[in-house]
């Protein structure tokens, strides 16, 4: 885990933006985007993984240990800096007036144990650098005697990240309908890595 600094924040807005375009919080707009990041980095229950080469971020990862009140918390707490960002992006993309409103309204409960990625994107493929981030999410969380993570990912046959996880010991739980799209949530028992390789 390493420190981002605020002056990093905008680095990692846009390489979200780049890597995972068609995620929601892409579609709010960049603003938006902006604000979260701006609330994740002051939170306490969410926690910023990073790898970085040459000085640059290149890997990112949050993990949130509340990961089904995250977005309302997001929302509510810059509601007055985001206010007219909102209905814009509602304008643009009909759609996000479902999710803002289920988001601020709905009544959630865990699907499963906390904690669990909430994001995790790469400006650079194929050289380890996922496997590395979550060796260091692992680490990080047995020092907090956490010995389980979790992460939900759009359910494709064509999706990539299920093959990475899979590949790094996740294990498929259920699936479930979000927003008109399939998910897959699925669990990473710590044990799959043997601990001499941390």
């Amino acid at each position: 885990m390493t420190c981002i600094e605020p002056s990093e924040l905008d680095e990692i807005v846009n390489m979200h933006f780049q890597e995972l375009g068609d995620d929601i919080l892409p579609q709010m707009g960049i603003i938006i985007l902006n604000k979260f990041y701006k609330y994740i980095i002051t939170s306490d229950k969410e926690v910023i993984f990073s790898i970085r080469e040459n000085q640059k971020i290149v890997t990112v990862c949050v993990v949130s240990f509340e990961p089904n009140t995250l977005m309302r918390r997001m929302i509510l707490s810059s509601i007055q800096s985001v206010f007219f960002h909102i209905p814009l992006a509602m304008l643009r993309k009909p759609h996000l007036l479902f999710f803002f409103i289920k988001v601020i309204f709905a009544k959630r409960k865990n699907i499963l144990c906390s904690p669990e990625i909430t994001y995790i994107y790469s400006s650079i493929k194929g050289k380890g650098l996922g496997k590395k981030i979550l060796q260091n999410i692992q680490s990080c969380l047995l020092t907090k005697d956490i010995k389980k993570l979790y992460v939900k990912t759009i359910n494709t046959q064509n999706n990539r990240a299920i093959k990475f996880y899979l590949e790094n010991g996740f294990k498929k739980e259920f699936t479930f309908s979000y927003g008109g799209k399939k998910y897959l949530y699925m669990s990473w028992p710590f044990d799959f890595y043997n601990q001499e390789e941390l």
